[in-house]
């Protein structure tokens, strides 16, 4: 491994309601914390998005255009916020989220504020802003509830260089691994 490449900053954003500690040792803001907050004026090598956090990744482009993005799962089609918030309880459920990787639920109401403002971000006019060198899609072959097969189809009609790996919507092993052979190799 070149030493540059461990040198790379990198910075995460979770997805909705989840901690960075999640993600494997990646640094990034815990967003779904009511009193945290990044700036708009963050600096990374390679910025990594998960679900919602994607939106949150892609607003640092125009400050960053020369930094990669690998969005994980990140929510390509548009849909209302009732259909979000019941395909977001049957993917805790049906995935077996454990509460402790959530954050506390005295952070949601600040936590769907952010998410209302997120939902506004046009996520496929925003990636194709980003050189197609500096932008890859992780997908979860087994998402069922946000980045489906349909969001698969979108991507690859629009050249965006699509890797899929064995999980769901949640991070795991997998998908760690496909990150960091990005960064580091």
């Amino acid at each position: 491994m070149d030493k540059n490449n461990l040198d790379k900053k990198t910075l995460l954003f979770p997805g909705g309601f989840q901690f960075v500690r999640n993600y494997g040792g990646y640094d990034g803001p815990d967003s779904w914390l009511r009193e945290n907050c990044l700036g708009t004026e963050a600096k990374a090598d390679y910025f990594i998005g998960h679900s919602i956090g994607a939106s949150s990744a892609l607003s640092y482009f125009e400050g960053n255009p020369e930094s990669k993005f690998i969005l994980f799962n990140p929510l390509i089609k548009k849909r209302n916020i009732l259909d979000l918030i019941f395909r977001w309880m049957r993917f805790l459920l049906e995935e077996r989220i454990e509460w402790i990787r959530i954050v506390p639920v005295r952070n949601w109401i600040s936590g769907f504020g952010k998410i209302w403002k997120l939902l506004k971000i046009d996520v496929l006019a925003e990636m194709e802003k980003i050189p197609k060198g500096n932008l890859i899609v992780l997908r979860g072959k087994n998402d069922r509830f946000f980045c489906d097969e349909e969001s698969a189809k979108i991507i690859k009609r629009k050249n965006i260089r699509l890797i899929e790996v064995e999980a769901g919507h949640d991070w795991n092993k997998n998908v760690k691994e496909a990150a960091d052979k990005l960064i580091f190799f």
